[in-house]
């Protein structure tokens, strides 16, 4: 289980008791640490070839020597703002399959991946 955050007193936190939510506002999510899914973004210029089933590699900020074999299992169908850079520049949400456990996968890791879009034996 895995609670959402809410905006408090001018900063963001996991949900506590006491807080005011809002009808059909989600406040956790129950996730099923077998089949973990990485909720990715990509910007539109690097959309050119990106499609199911590709392969990638998934390496986590805390873990900067492990690297997750993955695969591409869904990709979004409109591109959408950006959070970070100018409002002219677009991603399209992504999510990617990881391909093995590991003991150290709790939610909500930051992560980031490298989609193979093309390989040469």
């Amino acid at each position: 289980m895995v609670l959402e955050s809410v905006y408090r007193s001018g900063q963001w936190g996991e949900i506590r008791e006491g807080d005011e939510l809002r009808p059909g506002q989600p406040f956790m999510q129950i996730v099923d640490l077998r089949s973990i899914v990485l909720q990715a973004r990509i910007n539109q210029v690097d959309m050119e070839g990106v499609r199911l089933d590709l392969p990638a590699r998934v390496h986590f900020e805390a873990y900067p020597s492990l690297e997750i074999p993955a695969e591409v299992v869904s990709v979004g169908t409109f591109a959408q703002p950006s959070r970070w850079r100018a409002c002219y520049v677009r991603d399209v949400p992504l999510r990617l399959k990881l391909q093995a456990e590991d003991e150290r996968f709790v939610p909500n890791l930051s992560a980031n991946a490298d989609i193979v879009i093309d390989s040469e034996d």
